[in-house]
């Protein structure tokens, strides 16, 4: 990645197994495309009265790549599963990504 992976946070405390497994995935990104330019991730846990749909935590991880951005956004319950399923979702659009660079060359 040319620009470090960088983490914001909302209502959500960042502790140290939390940001290892956000640094595990963002290297798994890279192991797909090693043309990565940089990985954004925002942690949430929405406040208030009302309950979103899906679940407390929310997690996005926007990926940039030469000419693109591709972003996944997950809920869940629990803050690892919406973590998983955010960066499964990256994962996912970034394969999609590569095999679409390569119908082109």
């Amino acid at each position: 990645m040319q620009i470090p992976m960088e983490i914001s946070t909302r209502d959500v405390t960042l502790s140290p197994a939390v940001e290892a497994e956000l640094r595990k995935r963002a290297d798994k990104l890279e192991r797909h495309y090693n043309r990565v330019t940089s990985c954004r991730v925002a942690l949430e846990r929405p406040t208030g009265n009302h309950h979103h749909d899906g679940g407390p935590y929310r997690v996005r991880v926007d990926v940039t790549v030469p000419r693109s951005e591709l972003v996944a956004d997950k809920q869940s319950e629990e803050l690892f599963i919406a973590i998983r399923d955010a960066f499964d979702a990256a994962e996912r659009q970034l394969e999609e990504f590569v095999d679409r660079r390569r119908d082109f060359t």
